[in-house]
């Protein structure tokens, strides 16, 4: 089955608001909303900070914690898991390469 753009736009917009709420329900208190650090955690939110971890690193890393450096292990679902590092990736992205989030038809009527 076919998405319409704008339906399959929907879906992404969706998509990139449950990344960032699970991003922020599992490691913002640590890492901060933006993932940029903060007192618990270090940077993950910037190129640098994110030090060119794999996904198969960083799922590793989620789903078993890094004990010696007392980051816990998070038990979360395989879906939920994927839009939370999809979100995690996107902040270190340029964006215009991440996927645009809220109503982008009337952002595009707005810009004609």
């Amino acid at each position: 089955m076919l998405l319409s753009s704008a339906a399959a736009s929907a879906v992404a917009a969706g998509d990139v608001e449950a990344g960032r709420v699970a991003f922020e329900r599992h490691c913002g208190i640590c890492h901060g909303a933006e993932g940029r650090g903060g007192e618990y955690a270090r940077d993950t939110g910037t190129p640098a900070g994110a030090a060119g971890r794999t996904e198969v690193e960083l799922r590793r890393i989620v789903r078993d914690g890094l004990p010696d450096r007392g980051m816990p292990a998070v038990a979360v679902g395989e879906a939920e898991l994927a839009l939370l590092l999809r979100h995690s990736a996107a902040l270190t992205k340029p964006a215009i390469d991440s996927a645009a989030a809220g109503a982008v038809r009337r952002g595009e009527a707005l810009l004609a």
